[in-house]
């Protein structure tokens, strides 16, 4: 089953979150879905630490719930066990779903953190969330399991056209290439023929970044294609190395090879969200692509998702924190999107996925 893929850990403080927690388990074990929590555990014979950190390794999604309160201290640490299983989700580049609750929800005083170390340690935590994810806020429990469900829904059902595509053929190494040419001058094939038969395969890959300058490639529907190149122009004239030309591909093979070749070559893939860009099976089906290669494992690259529109996209995409372009503000957007792209360069030889101006 294609849901079989989909494991998830969910992570949360539970004094304060109890009945929230159970819902959420609820839901997901009403979608039949592989999970993990505290709650599973039983006796084992490593500390409590130690489980829950190996269990959100075996999990490839995170859902984190977060309240007014910080959670239980790790033994001999100062910081809480959810923020301890998101760190090592984060630094294994394992997608998190993040859900908080709504400031303005009224809640009972004992749901409500007293201790001032820990009112410090959850601010900074809540802060940190806020810059490195899409939140999404919930009022109740009800509510909460609502959106988890319809989120799992959604990321389950784009991993089911993303599996038909074929696999990306390996690498045709120079020695082949040449034996290839060599053979088909043999044939008679005529040195112009091969010439343009070499120049097709070589515009479906993007180009290798200049030296020491951060690459990104756009990923965009047709009907947005000024406003892609627009921001290319942007973009290059603050030194970014930047290839949008993705409409030049002769099949489902090539198409996918040319995805690999990007998330591969580049620093940051970067999409322009609209209305028309959701509603294009063509663009639906490379987003859906490479979330589900996002979900089996780290990628190469950076996502970033900008909003050319107030759209809803995929909830994975969530994972990062959007940047919006739709506001009459759109310099401020720009300009960071250029610092994602320059931090994901930075970054990109250290770690495996990089949160957009993020620290964890």
């Amino acid at each position: 089953m294609i849901s079989d893929r989909l494991r998830v850990f969910v992570c949360s403080s539970f004094g304060d979150l109890s009945a929230e927690r159970a819902a959420v388990l609820a839901a997901i074990e009403k979608l039949r879905l592989a999970h993990e929590a505290m709650e599973f555990f039983g006796a084992r014979q490593h500390t409590a630490i130690e489980t829950c950190l190996s269990e959100v390794r075996r999990c490839n999604l995170v859902v984190v719930l977060v309240g007014h309160r910080y959670g239980s201290l790790v033994p001999g640490c100062v910081i809480s066990f959810s923020e301890a299983e998101y760190n090592e989700a984060s630094s294994r580049g394992t997608p998190c779903l993040v859900y908080m609750r709504n400031p303005d929800t009224p809640i009972l005083i004992k749901d409500v953190e007293r201790d001032p170390q820990k009112i410090t340690l959850l601010d900074l935590w809540k802060d940190r969330l806020q810059r490195n994810h899409t939140v999404a806020t919930f009022s109740d429990a009800n509510d909460l399991a609502e959106q988890v469900s319809r989120d799992l829904q959604r990321t389950v059902q784009l991993l089911t056209p993303a599996s038909l595509v074929p696999r990306r053929p390996p690498p045709i190494s120079h020695d082949q290439v040449a034996a290839k040419v060599s053979a088909a001058l043999t044939a008679g094939v005529k040195p112009s023929d091969i010439l343009q038969a070499l120049e097709r395969l070589t515009k479906t890959s993007p180009p290798t970044a200049r030296a020491g300058l951060p690459s990104a490639m756009l990923s965009y529907s047709g009907v947005d294609s000024g406003r892609a190149r627009a921001v290319a122009e942007t973009l290059r004239q603050h030194d970014i190395d930047v290839w949008i030309d993705i409409d030049n591909v002769s099949n489902a093979r090539d198409w996918a090879a040319q995805l690999d070749d990007a998330l591969e070559r580049t620093d940051c893939f970067v999409f322009l969200l609209s209305t028309a860009y959701l509603a294009s099976p063509w663009t639906q089906q490379e987003l859906e692509y490479i979330l589900a290669k996002r979900l089996a494992h780290p990628l190469p690259t950076t996502l970033v998702p900008v909003l050319l529109e107030r759209v809803e996209p995929p909830p994975l995409l969530r994972t990062y924190r959007f940047i919006d372009f739709s506001k009459s503000d759109s310099d401020q957007g720009v300009l960071e999107l250029v610092r994602a792209i320059r931090t994901s360069a930075t970054a990109k030889q250290t770690i495996p996925i990089r949160l957009v101006d993020g620290d964890a």
